[in-house]
């Protein structure tokens, strides 16, 4: 499997480090730390393995992108079942 992410400016960056590390210390969640050099960012798109680079150019075509800073609220926090991972939604 493999994903199309969108990275975070360093403020947001700081900030969701900030609460994993909250939440690392607070024995809730270690999934921050279960990959090395993990990096908050936002999925746009995750492809199985069969997936072609021709299926992934023509979704890409549908999605644009703005070049400048977009604002961006998360209006929920959640988590997957069984997998100890908790995420924030958009």
């Amino acid at each position: 499997m493999f994903a199309l992410i969108m990275t975070l400016d360093d403020n947001l960056q700081a900030t969701i480090k900030e609460f994993w590390k909250e939440l690392s210390d607070a024995q809730l969640s270690q999934y921050a730390y279960e990959v090395t050099d993990r990096e908050p960012h936002i999925t746009l798109a995750s492809f199985d393995e069969g997936t072609t680079k021709d299926d992934i150019i023509k979704g890409l075509e549908t999605l644009t992108l703005p070049d400048k800073p977009i604002d961006i609220s998360f209006t929920s926090i959640g988590s997957f079942i069984n997998a100890n991972i908790i995420f924030l939604a958009l």
